[in-house]
């Protein structure tokens, strides 16, 4: 897996590099990447072609060249409303329901953007379905987080 944390695009000038990974519940051969560019799946196996460009959505054709690279995934629900152009801190799915949360940093609708905070920090957590539109939530417009994630026990 070594070469899933590789440089794998420019978007507006500055390299895009993969930042969070975690299992994607229910499929056990994927991984969610987030990364300062959008989200994206990760196959271990490479043995699905799971990438589409039909959407035009991170990571270009063009980048998609090398054998880490050809493993992302971007075949999953509802890909509209979870994959952004933006800097990811966080992406996971609840096993249950399928539901994605993800947090995100500068340049995002729930960006903290109160003074005296950190631009990599929110007090937003957006929840996308396996369909439709996403919500977001937040207990406090004081709360600080940097990432969220499905507490899942029955995880191994």
């Amino acid at each position: 897996m070594g070469g899933i944390l590789a440089p794998s695009q420019e978007t507006g000038g500055s390299k895009a590099y993969d930042h969070e990974i975690t299992p994607v519940y229910g499929n056990s051969d994927r991984f969610w990447i987030g990364a300062n560019a959008g989200i994206v799946q990760f196959s271990k196996s490479g043995a699905a072609d799971c990438y589409d460009d039909s959407q035009g959505a991170w990571p270009l054709p063009a980048y998609v060249t090398g054998d880490a690279e050809k493993q992302r995934c971007t075949n999953y629900a509802n890909r509209a409303q979870v994959a952004r152009r933006t800097v990811i801190k966080s992406v996971g799915n609840d096993p249950t329901t399928d539901r994605v949360i993800s947090t995100c940093s500068a340049g995002c609708p729930e960006t903290q953007d109160r003074p005296g905070t950190n631009s990599w920090d929110t007090a937003w957590i957006r929840f996308i379905g396996t369909s439709g539109p996403y919500s977001i939530h937040s207990a406090n417009i004081l709360d600080r987080r940097y990432k969220a994630t499905w507490a899942v026990p029955a995880y191994q």
